[in-house]
């Protein structure tokens, strides 16, 4: 019985030779950090964000 392969499986078993494997691998692994790096920012932008939000309900109001 023959296993069904994953796309990404599937890219890697079609590479010609090792060094074709090791570049794709590369470039595959420069995509995912880019997209941590987006990430981390919205991170950082939704945390200003609830901290803004914070401010105006309870901190702002608690002098009044």
């Amino acid at each position: 019985m023959k296993k069904k392969m994953k796309k990404s499986e599937q890219k890697t078993a079609d590479c010609d030779n090792l060094y074709d494997m090791i570049e794709m691998l590369h470039s595959r692994i420069e995509e995912i950090e880019k997209q941590h790096t987006e990430l981390i920012r919205e991170m950082a932008k939704l945390n200003t964000q609830i901290g803004d939000f914070y401010d105006e309900v309870f901190v702002d109001k608690s002098h009044l």
